[in-house]
């Protein structure tokens, strides 16, 4: 059949045509239908072919030509129809693909921003891990300075204990050395000294007068705004002279000097004896 498309249609042999041009309608006949019985022809001969037969011939030919045509177009036509409907299903495809390709792209994008994130936090974290364990560093050094500094407060308290311990020790021993040494002066010289206000105390004697024991011989002695001592309030009253001997030695002396007050308090006891052995004998 496809041999049967490059011959030209056949036409029946016109009259007085050359024998060569009648063997080759009878030869083309031949090979478009060998199995129909056609009359005997003679290819040798120069006689045209009966004119009957060979339209018939041609006819079929021309039959078998063109169904052939519209069977191979028909094929054709479904061939490129399904080939459009492949090519349709293979664009649809690659738009699927594009749009995966595009969303696997941003996907990309927005893990690469995570990634970046991430990386960024770990950063972060690692920075404040690190000044956590400076701060951490520095607080148990700060620690350490202060249980040392405690350590050696505690020391330092626990000496001054033991010598504040001692002191007291010394002090209460000396303020019992002090008690007696009153008590014996207020028994055997009659001594007592009371408070007269908040920076003065009042000293007073008895067993002075014989004839009169219990009879008092009392002044009062306090701390003045420049620390010095300030005495007065003497009852019965002092020659001027004694008293301002006195006082000029305790005014001499220093505030803190241990002997100088025992002293005064001493010597005002005998300038008050020599007054009542002065007024006794006028």
């Amino acid at each position: 059949a496809a041999a049967a498309l490059r011959y030209p249609p056949l036409r029946r042999c016109p009259s007085g045509a050359p024998g060569a041009a009648a063997r080759s309608f009878a030869m083309a006949a031949a090979v478009a239908h060998p199995s129909a019985e056609a009359p005997a022809f003679e290819f040798t001969s120069t006689e045209c072919a009966e004119p009957a037969w060979l339209d018939g011939a041609f006819l079929e030919h021309e039959y078998a030509t063109v169904s052939w045509r519209k069977e191979r177009t028909k094929t054709f036509r479904e061939e490129l129809q399904s080939t459009l409907a492949g090519l349709a299903r293979d664009r649809a495809s690659i738009e699927a693909l594009t749009a995966e390709l595009a969303t696997s792209e941003r996907l990309r994008e927005e893990a690469c921003r995570a990634q970046a994130a991430a990386d960024a936090a770990r950063e972060a974290v690692c920075k404040a891990t690190e000044a956590s364990a400076r701060r951490s560093q520095a607080a148990a050094q700060a620690r350490d300075r202060f249980v040392e500094a405690k350590k050696e407060r505690l020391e330092k308290l626990r000496a001054e204990q033991a010598e504040a311990s001692k002191a007291n020790a010394a002090a209460s021993e000396r303020l019992a050395d002090i008690e007696r040494l009153l008590g014996a002066y207020t028994e055997h010289l009659g001594l007592a000294v009371s408070r007269a206000s908040s920076r003065t105390v009042r000293v007073a004697f008895t067993l002075l007068d014989a004839r009169r024991p219990q009879a008092e011989f009392a002044f009062t002695i306090g701390l003045g705004a420049a620390g010095t001592y300030v005495v007065g309030g003497c009852a019965p009253a002092l020659a001027g002279e004694d008293l301002a001997v006195l006082e000029r030695r305790l005014y001499n002396a220093e505030p803190s000097e241990a002997s100088a007050l025992p002293a005064f308090v001493a010597g005002m006891r005998r300038a008050f004896r020599r007054s009542l052995e002065d007024s006794e004998s006028q």
